[in-house]
Formats: C-alpha cells, structure tokens, sequence
C-alpha cells in the first residue's frame, strides 16, 4: 500500500517547486496569461450538479 510521510513532497511538489526556487516556465506562463480574462470567461459557466453523474 502506498503511503506519503508528513513533510514529504509529492511528485507533482518536487516537479514545480525545484528545490524552493518556483518553475520558471510556469511562472512565465502565469505572467503571460491574462488570468481575468480567463476568469470572465469561465465565470459564465454553469456550476456543475453535485454528485455522481446519472
């Protein structure tokens, strides 16, 4: 069985992180990314129904 000791990282932790440093290709992204616009744009979606699909 898999287990995750406390103060572990993930993988997807010591993917992105690099050792504290932050991705900088992700960080590039999210300067490049107009994050409002995004937003205002899936802000106009329905909230999804809770719950299993039917």
């Amino acid at each position: 069985m898999a287990y995750r000791e406390v103060g572990q990282p993930s993988f997807a932790d010591a993917l992105v992180s690099r050792q504290g440093k932050g991705n900088a290709v992700l960080k590039r992204i999210g300067e490049l990314v107009d994050w409002a616009a995004v937003e205002r744009v899936l802000g106009g979606l329905p909230e999804p129904e809770r719950g299993p699909p039917p």
